[in-house]
This record gives structure tokens, C-alpha cells and sequence, in this order.
């Protein structure tokens, strides 16, 4: 089958293997992402826009005055990893880094914005397990300020809120236990020359997995057809959210100046649900040659 993630690739697509069907959502609709589940209380930056974090050590919110976004180093500003883990998130683990006293956060809604939109700040005043209350507003208004309480729904992984209007979305993606994977453009960590030690973050458009017990494992060798159930159970699976990732492609940028597939790698995603099934993508174009058409190959692997 082939999705497609629109002529930006705006479009997240909320994929599940059971029944090929798939949810699609705007990703300009929503900015903060609120963790649902767990005790760490994460929040997620937009992956799929240049937003990035800086964190500062004021906790009364009329010294905010005294912060000049424009002047923050850029080495001061951080972005969440695709992987999805706390660790390498922008917030961080904040109620352990604060001791719960989180101070205020500066958010660039991105660099190509006027700087009276671009920058916003938030946070979070109280977090439990029923919910998030926070206060946020415009850096360039940082007088006048909204305070949001942002409810966890256990059944679903994240709330999202849009920053620009206050909107808190409680269903942006489907509940936790109805999906697999989402086509969606995201930011990975390049390393390349002339600064191959200094890290390059680059929007690109893949596959990011649900966090709510799905793996993934990688076979590029055994042949999509010979993949069989015995042979699922000796792989190794991974919970990286990024496992299937955006390298399923390459772009060559010396000669045909396109995306190209390798059939060779099959991905094995096992669901929440312990069911197995094997993906390999096919092409990113459709039939006119235009891109942000994923085709792949779905395959469930029987007992």
C-alpha cells in the first residue's frame, strides 16, 4: 500500500499494522506534547518543526523581562533526540534536574519567524498523575500569560497543546493500544564535515514508533519472503522510536538527484499486542514521480 504525507510533508499518519487502516493529523497543529503514562512527567518538543528549547535558572516570572531570546548562545538552545528517550530531550528530566521547581523554559517556535511570534515561554507549575498545570506566554508579552491545566488521559500516550492559541488536544493521536508506527517528518543528529564532532539537526520524513510497547527488529539479509516466526523469536528487538527510522531511502545528490530504496532491509515490528509482521518499503514516489508517497510492502508472520 502507499500513504501519502502531503506536499510539505505535513501529515502524521498514524499507522496500525492490524487492519492497515491509519489516522492522518496535521503536525503544525500542535507545538508541547504531555507524556500520559509515565512518572517522568516528559514533554515533548515538535519533532516535525524547528522548535528548540532553552532552559534558564528564573523562577519569578517579571525577571523574564530581563532575558533577550536573541542573545541566547546557540549552543544554549536544545531539541529533543529521535530516539525518545529522556535523556535526550530538550526538557529533560526535569522534575529530578528542578527537584519538581521547574524555572522557565524559552521555546523558539522557529527561525524564520518574526520575533514577535517566535518566542514563547512556559512552565510547568504542578504535575501529578491526574494532570499538568502550566503557565505560558509570548516572550515579546512576557506581562500578560495564560495558565492551561492540561489532563492526562491514561489511554492515550501524550496530550498535545498548541502554544499559539492554547489549545490542548486530547486526541491528536489515536489511544495507545490502536497504532504502530506514524509517518511523519522529524529532526535527526547529523555528524558531518566540516564539524563532524559538532551536531547537525536536520528535518527528515520516516517512520517513529508508538512508545507503548512496540519493537522493532532489522533483517537485511534472511529475504522478506523467508522471514518466518522461528526466526522472529531469536531476533533482537528494540524500542528505539526511530529503529525504522528514514534511512529505508537514500537521496543521491551527485547524479539522479532522487530517492532511492533498498528491498534488501525488512523491518519486523512487534506489536503491542506480541502479533509479528514484516514491512519493506518499495518506493517515496508515486506514479507521476512525485514524492512523500511511502509504498510498502505489510506482511503478518502466522504461528
Amino acid at each position: 500500500m502507499s500513504v501519502f504525507m502531503g506536499n510539505a510533508y505535513q501529515n502524521q499518519m498514524f499507522f496500525k499494522l492490524e487492519d492497515l487502516t491509519y489516522k492522518t493529523k496535521d503536525l503544525n497543529d500542535w507545538d508541547l506534547a504531555f507524556d500520559n503514562i509515565t512518572n517522568d512527567f516528559k514533554i515533548v518538543t515538535n519533532y516535525g518543526r524547528n522548535i528548540f528549547v532553552a532552559r534558564t535558572d528564573v523562577l519569578n516570572r517579571n525577571e523574564l523581562a530581563n532575558i533577550n531570546p536573541s542573545k541566547i548562545s546557540l549552543k544554549q538552545w536544545l531539541y529533543d533526540f529521535p530516539n525518545g528517550s529522556i535523556d535526550s530531550n530538550a526538557f529533560g528530566d526535569w522534575t529530578r534536574i528542578y527537584n519538581n521547581k521547574m524555572p522557565y523554559h524559552i521555546i523558539d517556535m522557529g527561525r524564520n519567524l518574526a520575533l514577535s511570534q517566535r518566542y514563547y515561554f512556559v512552565k510547568v507549575l504542578e504535575a501529578d498523575e491526574a494532570h499538568y498545570k502550566i503557565e505560558f506566554g509570548k516572550m515579546s508579552e512576557s506581562d500578560s500569560f495564560q495558565v492551561l491545566n492540561i489532563p492526562r488521559y491514561k489511554a492515550r500516550n501524550y496530550t498535545y497543546l498548541n502554544l499559539r492559541n492554547g489549545q490542548v488536544i486530547s486526541d491528536f493521536e489515536p489511544l495507545k493500544e490502536d497504532w504502530d508506527f506514524v509517518f511523519t517528518r522529524y529532526r535527526f543528529i547529523f555528524y558531518i564535515d566540516p564539524n563532524p564532532t559538532e551536531p547537525f539537526p536536520y528535518l527528515v520524513t520516516g517512520c517513529l514508533l508508538n512508545p507503548h510497547n512496540v519493537a522493532v527488529a532489522v533483517d537485511t539479509t534472511t529475504g522478506f519472503e523467508q522471514i518466518d516466526y522461528l526466526l522472529c523469536k531469536q531476533l533482537s528487538f528494540t524500542k528505539n522510536q526511530d529503529i525504522i527510522g528514514y534511512a529505508w531511502k537514500s537521496f543521491d545528490y551527485t547524479v539522479s538527484f532522487s530517492y532511492s530504496i533498498n528491498p534488501k532491509t525488512v523491518f519486523i515490528v512487534k506489536n503491542n499486542k506480541g502479533d509479528y509482521y514484516k514491512i519493506r518499503f518499495l518506493d517515496f514516489y508515486n506514479d507521476n514521480r512525485q514524492s512523500g508517497y511511502p509504498k510498502f510492502e505489510v506482511q503478518k508472520i502466522e504461528h
